[in-house]
């Protein structure tokens, strides 16, 4: 119980921080991003529009350049007319193992502006929302099997695509939050929480707005333990090395939030925030390099490039995300952050309603301060009572 409080008020007070200041999203990194989407293209792009020859990098790289206003048809290798869009229509058979990599797939489309439900070679188009259907288990809520990460990407899928999860899809995920404000990659846990699994987690329930207060407050104050000196984030705490790919996804999570990355709750001594650390993996050529791993990295670089550009996922083709940043108050901060998993049937077949978007990156998302009157005042009798403090001293 004692834990829970502290990771709570933590949170809490992060959420407060932020409210003091208008919490919007840094100007985007255009001049780094299209360093390293040139050097995709020109290095690792094939001729048949694959990126380094795997379909989730390819999809990666598509995030990338819808999030950064560059069009996908027109990315190819030169004296190629296949863009990473063709690539994936034309391997679809090997891309659809998994509810994970079918919702990246979809991901994808969307973002490329096509249709996932009509997608594919001439006369083998496929719905790709009805495969991911197809691994939705209705007495659990969950997408494909043992892995959030996998129902996380599920659900961000069938937001890119305008639509709204089963009820039961949302209160798995929920109930999947860990005892220390985290989510892990699996449902058994053989992996502890990691910062990834948990910001992909935030951008999902945001995506959907389905964010709950105490939530969102016990997974900033675990991203703030796990957040190192240089401003930086690993994948997990317990191996406290930043990386690029880390520093990406936790960006991507707290703008999905309504948090400020560059702001001062999540800056450290000398001013180093989670940019500035991932711009510092960045080489002369515009690629990323990974801890440990000499030269330049194509995960590395292909991952952080939504980050990049100041925004989150689910992308639009018009670069735009979806759901809304706002975040209830927390009213119960020693309650339980983890509510159970709900087994009861899911809703009715998805909307097909439009779904809503974020403005455009840079605006202001203000989080109003009436929301935190305890704790202003209680800042204001402390900062009474040290200078009352001071004032002693000093006439002594």
């Amino acid at each position: 119980m004692i834990k829970r409080l502290i990771v709570c008020n933590l949170g809490a007070l992060l959420l407060a921080c932020a409210g003091q200041i208008s919490a919007s999203a840094f100007i985007p990194a255009t001049t780094q991003a299209t360093r390293a989407l040139d050097w995709i293209q020109q290095t690792k792009l094939a001729a048949d529009g694959s990126v380094g020859g795997d379909a989730t990098r390819t999809e990666e790289t598509i995030w990338g350049l819808a999030a950064n206003h560059r069009p996908v048809a027109a990315y190819l290798k030169t004296g190629s007319t296949s863009s990473p869009i063709d690539y994936l229509a034309a391997n679809l058979a090997s891309e659809e193992a998994s509810a994970g990599s079918i919702a990246q797939l979809i991901l994808a489309v969307s973002a490329a502006g096509q249709d996932p439900t009509s997608f594919g070679p001439s006369g083998g188009r496929r719905d790709l929302l009805a495969d991911l259907q197809a691994l939705y288990n209705s007495s659990t809520g969950e997408f494909g099997s043992d892995k959030v990460f996998d129902h996380i990407m599920a659900v961000l899928a069938i937001r890119s695509a305008g639509r709204q999860p089963a009820a039961a899809a949302i209160a798995f995920l929920k109930g999947q939050q860990k005892s220390d404000g985290g989510w892990s990659f699996d449902n058994a846990s053989s992996f502890g929480t990691d910062t990834n699994t948990t910001a992909l987690a935030l951008i999902a329930l945001a995506s959907t707005s389905s964010l709950d207060g105490c939530q969102v407050a016990a997974a900033l104050a675990y991203l703030k333990t796990a957040q190192q000196a240089d401003g930086g984030f690993p994948l997990e705490a317990a191996f406290p090395t930043s990386d690029p790919d880390s520093d990406g996804f936790v960006i991507q999570g707290l703008l999905a939030v309504g948090q400020d990355p560059t702001g001062p709750a999540w800056t450290k001594a000398g001013g180093k925030n989670p940019l500035i650390n991932l711009l510092s993996f960045q080489n002369t050529d515009g690629s990323f390099s990974y801890p440990g791993i000499q030269g330049s990295n194509l995960t590395a670089t292909t991952q952080p490039l939504v980050a990049l550009a100041s925004n989150h996922l689910p992308i639009s083709a018009a670069g735009t995300s979806f759901g809304s940043p706002d975040v209830p108050t927390c009213e119960q901060a020693s309650s339980s952050p983890t509510p159970a998993a709900t087994t009861s049937s899911p809703t009715p077949a998805a909307t097909t309603s439009s779904p809503s978007t974020l403005p455009q990156t840079g605006q202001p998302v203000d989080l109003p301060l009436a929301h935190f009157p305890g704790l202003l005042f209680l800042l204001l009798v402390l900062s009474i009572l040290l200078g009352v403090t001071l004032s002693l001293r000093r006439n002594r």
